[in-house]
């Protein structure tokens, strides 16, 4: 990623999105079909999902790369 923003002329966008939760925190236990995460909005499973936005965010600030959000 870093080194497609330096070959072309024009600036780079990327979007980084989640396709679901891990099977773990979902009350269905599976990587596949929708399910809503387990517990209640300001729980233990919603603060670690919502971690995994921090973390990423802060990574790709880290490296220059820019914000998705």
């Amino acid at each position: 990623m870093k080194l497609a923003q330096t070959k072309g002329t024009h600036k780079v966008k990327y979007f980084g999105s989640p396709w679901a939760a891990p099977a773990w925190m979902k009350t269905n236990g599976r990587i596949n079909g929708g399910a809503p995460l387990k517990g209640q909005p300001g729980g233990e499973y919603f603060k670690i999902f919502a971690n995994y936005f921090v973390k990423y965010e802060f990574i790709y600030k880290i490296f220059d790369m820019g914000s998705f959000f």
